[in-house]
C-alpha cells in the first residue's frame, strides 16, 4: 500500500502536518523514533510558542497537539527511519519494514547534543540525562550539574533548584 503522505517526526510540525493531511482526506503515516511529542517533553517551559502569549509547559503543549491529532485518526507507527530512497513512489526505510509513499513530510526537529566526553556513554540514563524535567527529580537534594550555554541550559538549571541541594552550571 502507498500512502498519500508519510511524516517523519511528531514535533510540532509534524503533528501539525498530519492534522492538516488527515482533514483533507489524505492516506497519512506518521513515524516517530522515540515516544510522540519529541523534544517537547524536555521542555518545562516555552514561553514563545504562537497562541500561547503567557508561553505553555512542553507537556501541556505536546498533550493538546496529540488530542487534536488524534481527532484526525492517522496511522502512528513508533519507528526510527534509516533511509528515504526518492521515486515513484517514495520509500521510506524504517528497521525491518519499508513504506511507499506519494510525499514525505521530513519534521524531525531537533535533539539533545551529546558532550562526547568519557564516560558519557556509559553512564547515559545512569547519571547522564537530557531531559530535566523527566530526570530532575530523581536527584533530589544532589548536587546537580548542567551543561550548556543556551537558553534551554539555564532555564533547566532554573527549574533544577527546586530539587537538587545545589546546580552548577557548565
Amino acid at each position: 500500500m502507498a500512502y498519500d503522505v508519510i511524516i517523519i517526526g511528531t514535533g510540532p510540525a509534524g503533528m501539525t502536518a498530519g492534522q492538516y493531511t488527515c482533514r483533507r482526506g489524505l492516506e497519512t503515516l506518521v513515524l516517530e523514533k522515540e515516544g510522540i511529542g519529541g523534544e517537547l517533553v524536555n521542555r518545562h517551559e516555552i514561553a514563545t510558542y504562537p497562541g500561547f502569549p503567557d508561553g505553555v509547559e512542553g507537556t501541556d503543549l505536546r498533550s493538546k497537539l496529540v488530542t487534536e491529532l488524534e481527532k484526525y485518526d492517522p496511522e502512528v507507527k513508533l519507528a526510527g527511519v534509516d533511509a528515504i530512497e526518492p521515486g515513484d513512489p517514495h520509500r521510506v526505510l524504517a528497521g525491518d519494514q519499508e513504506y511507499a509513499g506519494r510525499t514525505v513530510i521530513v519534521a524531525t526537529g531537533g535533539s539533545h547534543s551529546e558532550l562526547g566526553v568519557p564516560g558519557e556513554e556509559e553512564y547515559d540514563g545512569r547519571g547522564v540525562f537530557y531531559c530535566a524535567q523527566c530526570d530532575g527529580p530523581l536527584y533530589r537534594n544532589e548536587h546537580i550539574a548542567v551543561v550548556g550555554g543556551s537558553d534551554h541550559a539555564l532555564t533547566d538549571a532554573l527549574f533544577l533548584t527546586q530539587f537538587a541541594s545545589g546546580v552548577t552550571v557548565i
